[in-house]
């Protein structure tokens, strides 16, 4: 048998192939071209001519996107290539006594020798998601953008009108942006009139801001302990975050709309949106994130590869239970975590295991997390038998009174 380690990089990529016994027989550089993509395979076939065997497996780092293409066209040609995680490479290069000699070369060798290290890998295959993750990625990244510029702009409010930012909870509304938009600083707004100020916000509220909220604002103004913005920097960079804010909203519009064109008529992610609880933005996403369910014999392997398992430590007869640890698919492990306080909140059957793990005297990070395990086991049901969420409450659910407070506790 044969194994392809490959140690992908922007213009080049370093490979090996090598036996089970060990035996090299190419250490090769290839450049990340048509003609370099053709050497490999056409080396791969002579080498698997000349001594009988197949490769079992092309193993390469998961990280980055410069090996993408090469998996596409080498998966095209039947063969199996395997992304692998580069915490694993890195245990199997301390284990080859190579942690400290790290290079191109020799990422390659560990690739190359993984089947023959772990048995997993000769069996393992590289996770393979669905299209649309892509899009709902790129909107993930979208609303962190959007958050850090948020941040930034409460940042300069606080130095520049630290009372506005108690005066107006919804900061992120469009007549709140509008309004710091025309007018950032204290002195702007106390520059403009009344009559102005109040048809500003009453045209962008539809009414919902009057002429008390104006007046309010005059006042606070008026009175404000924020920093002096004399040259106008302050000013600059409110208006400056405000229109990012705008561009990225207008950009999340156009994802969402693309999103749902692309899934409309998808009976899983239908039936997954109609857990009561989940938004049907969540429910695409946790249907790309996780692919073809063949992938995952049970719910529990699912579970391990999406959801979030606390970490388990142990000296001698002593044990205990940490942090939760992050596991495989860290976009949908982030997507069921968020999902599951509003299933807390609005579905019956997460509702009891909130107050039945509360009750065994659980966190709320724990309750939570069973939630969102419990989340991935009905969308492993859903999609594997083709059947709409069907309520499991817990056997426990009514052995115990249920706490007067909220579930956000």
């Amino acid at each position: 048998m044969l194994s392809v380690g490959i140690d992908a990089a922007l213009k080049e990529h370093q490979g090996e192939m090598r036996n089970d016994s060990g035996k090299v027989y190419w250490n090769y550089r290839i450049v990340n071209d048509r003609e370099g993509l053709e050497k490999l395979i056409g080396r791969i076939q002579e080498i698997e001519k000349m001594t009988g065997d197949q490769v079992i497996g092309i193993y390469a780092e998961a990280m980055g996107s410069y090996f993408a293409p090469f998996q596409y066209h080498l998966t095209q040609r039947g063969y199996r290539v395997v992304l692998v995680n580069p915490k694993k490479v890195k245990s199997a290069r301390t284990l080859k006594n190579l942690n400290k000699n790290k290079s191109d070369v020799i990422d390659a060798t560990t690739l190359a020798s993984l089947p023959w290290m772990d048995e997993e890998f000769r069996e393992k295959n590289t996770h393979q998601r669905h299209p649309i993750s892509e899009l709902t990625r790129l909107y993930q990244k979208m609303q962190r953008i959007e958050t850090q510029l948020k941040n930034s702009l409460n940042s300069d409010l606080a130095r520049v009108f630290p009372e506005f930012l108690r005066f107006v909870n919804d900061r992120d509304s469009k007549t709140v942006l509008k309004l710091l938009e025309k007018n950032p600083t204290p002195a702007k707004i106390l520059e403009v009139s009344e009559a102005k100020l109040l048809k500003l916000v009453s045209s962008t509220s539809r009414g919902g801001f009057g002429i008390e909220f104006v007046k309010k604002l005059r006042e606070m103004a008026k009175d404000s302990i924020g920093v002096p913005d004399t040259e106008g920097v302050l000013a600059y960079r409110i208006k400056y975050f405000i229109k990012r804010i705008w561009e990225i909203k207008e950009s999340l519009k156009k994802i969402e709309r693309k999103i749902n064109k692309k899934t409309k008529g998808i009976e899983e992610i239908q039936m997954i949106d109609d857990i009561r609880g989940i938004e049907r933005l969540k429910a695409v996403s946790i249907y790309g994130e996780v692919g073809p369910i063949e992938q995952f014999e049970t719910a529990r392997k699912l579970q391990g590869y999406g959801g979030i398992t606390p970490k388990r430590s142990q000296s001698g007869s002593k044990e205990w239970i940490g942090r939760p640890t992050k596991i495989a698919n860290h976009y949908l492990r982030n997507i069921v975590s968020v999902c599951s306080r509003p299933l807390a909140l609005h579905n019956e059957e997460f509702k009891e295991i909130y107050f039945r793990e509360k009750t065994k005297g659980k966190t709320n990070t724990q309750a939570y997390i069973i939630i969102s395990n419990r989340l991935l086991y009905h969308v492993f049901t859903i999609l594997k038998n083709k059947k709409p969420y069907r309520k499991r409450l817990p056997m426990s659910a009514f052995q115990h009174p249920h706490p007067s407070t909220s579930c956000k506790g």
